[in-house]
């Protein structure tokens, strides 16, 4: 997902779900950004950019529970 050319997010899965991932683009390269692993399995499906504000959310399971983590600029939470 992406708010403008320099700031597009995707996220996924590591190995079988075991590792959840995002990554960033800064207009010039992607960079995995860390998140934080709530479980054994963990996995994002879906990401949103809110426009203009910095910030993103994520969506997916961890455990067979929803996982929902948001980029606050800095961190995913």
């Amino acid at each position: 997902m992406t708010s403008s050319a320099d700031n597009a997010w995707a996220v996924g899965f590591s190995g079988y779900g075991t590792w959840a991932v995002a990554w960033h683009w800064n207009g010039h390269s992607w960079k995995q950004v860390m998140t934080p692993q709530l479980g054994p399995v963990n996995s994002l499906n879906g990401v949103a950019v809110i426009p203009g504000s910095g910030s993103a959310w994520a969506v997916g399971n961890a455990d067979a529970k929803t996982l929902m983590l948001h980029w606050n600029g800095t961190t995913w939470r």
